[in-house]
C-alpha cells in the first residue's frame, strides 16, 4: 500500500521508494534473492514478483521450464526435455583439455544463462528472459570477464538435441 505521509510503498515485507526506484529495506531472504538486497524489477509490467522475494535459483528454474514448453519438437533430446521440465538446464557432452590436470577428458556440462546486461554489476535488467541467453561455459567466459571455465573446449560430442547422458 502507499503511505502518503512518507511517500513509500509497503508490500508486506519491505518498503519501496518510487523516487529512487529501490527498496529501502533489505530483501528478507537475504543473499538468496541476489547480491543487490535493495533491487527492484526494471519493468514491473513484465517482471512480476509482487513480494520481491524471487531469487536467481527460482528465476533460472522458471526459465528452463518455460524453455521446455516453448521448444520446437526435436530441438532438445528427450533427456534434456525431462531435465528442463524439472527446471534444470539442458546438458551437452564434451571433450575438453583441463588446465589444472593438463589432461583431456570427456564430461557432461550444463548450459548456462548469460545476462546480456549485467544486473549485479550495473543495477538494471534483473533476471528477465529477454536479458538471458543460453550459452556453454566457454561462451559464457568469452562474454563475461569474471568467468573462468578451467578448461578449453575441444569438441562437442553430444549437443542439446542428441544428448543421452553417457
Amino acid at each position: 500500500y502507499l503511505d502518503r505521509e512518507t511517500g513509500l510503498h509497503y508490500n508486506l515485507y519491505r518498503f519501496y521508494d518510487p523516487d529512487i526506484g529501490k527498496f529501502i529495506s533489505g530483501d528478507p531472504i537475504s543473499l538468496k534473492g541476489g547480491i543487490n538486497l535493495y533491487a527492484y524489477a526494471p519493468n514491473p509490467l513484465s517482471w512480476i514478483d509482487p513480494l520481491g522475494l524471487k531469487c536467481w535459483n527460482s528465476a533460472r528454474r522458471d526459465y528452463w521450464k518455460a524453455e521446455a514448453k516453448a521448444a520446437p519438437k526435436g530441438m532438445y533430446s528427450p533427456v534434456n526435455m525431462l531435465r528442463m521440465r524439472l527446471g534444470l538446464a539442458p546438458k551437452i557432452r564434451v571433450r575438453e583439455f583441463h588446465f589444472k590436470t593438463r589432461t583431456e577428458r570427456v564430461r557432461n556440462v550444463s548450459l548456462e544463462l548469460n545476462h546480456r546486461h549485467w544486473p549485479q554489476r550495473d543495477g538494471k535488467h534483473v533476471d528477465i528472459p529477454y536479458n538471458l541467453e543460453k550459452v556453454t561455459p566457454w561462451e559464457h567466459a568469452a562474454k563475461d570477464p569474471y568467468r573462468y571455465p578451467g578448461s578449453e573446449l575441444l569438441e562437442i560430442l553430444q549437443d542439446i538435441g542428441n544428448y543421452k547422458g553417457f
